[in-house]
């Protein structure tokens, strides 16, 4: 127990190494702990062994009968850090934290993420439509929608989807047009609309 809180006190303190030897001693004993391979999948992260930091996330998350969307995310980017290679391996986890949490909006979202940088738009925009159909408000998925149909080359698709985001921005109550987020977001909507229409003018 000393040493796994002499691990957490490393980490916390920016000495990263001296955490993994603490953290090492302690899961030489207790291999299952699951605080312990969390606090140094953590410390892996920070000493950019992030290979070996998803396999500790890996074994953490299976000791764990309830677990948090978090692990799977930070596991997830542990293996983006890695490297191109490692992207598919990423979303084979976070497809695991949805099958076992239900579709979070977290989770889904750096899956989204991923299969743009796979360059599967399609699956991407698979995701999204999920995403959006169980959202309040769709305007702000809907200029994602238009950014990755942009980027899959598909352009008046991107332009419908920005001028429904648009119409669901118009269709919004005074209140909430003028909030500072709205407004930002539109004004991203029609710089972007201008940008892929054949006219100047929007």
């Amino acid at each position: 127990e000393v040493e796994l809180e002499r691990g957490e006190l490393f980490l916390a303190s920016n000495h990263p190494q001296k955490a993994k030897l603490a953290l090492d001693r302690f899961l030489l004993l207790q291999p299952d702990h699951a605080r312990a391979l969390l606090i140094r999948a953590r410390t892996l992260v920070k000493l950019q062994q992030f290979a070996a930091a998803a396999v500790d996330f890996t074994h953490m998350i299976a000791r764990l009968s309830d677990p948090t969307p978090d692990p799977y995310l930070e596991r997830a980017q542990a293996l983006i850090s890695a490297g191109p290679d490692h992207f598919g391996e990423a979303l084979r986890g976070l497809d695991e934290g949805i099958t076992r949490l239900g579709p979070l909006v977290t989770l889904q979202l750096q899956a989204i993420e991923l299969e743009c940088s796979l360059k599967r738009y399609d699956s991407a925009l698979q995701r999204l439509a999920h995403v959006t159909a169980r959202a309040q408000r769709k305007e702000s998925w809907l200029v994602r929608k238009a950014e990755i149909l942009e980027q899959a080359g598909q352009v008046e698709e991107a332009r419908i989807a920005l001028t429904e985001a648009l119409a669901a921005i118009a269709a919004l109550p005074i209140r909430q047009r003028n909030q500072e987020k709205t407004i930002a977001l539109e004004t991203q909507a029609r710089k972007q609309l201008a940008r892929l229409s054949p006219s100047s003018t929007v």
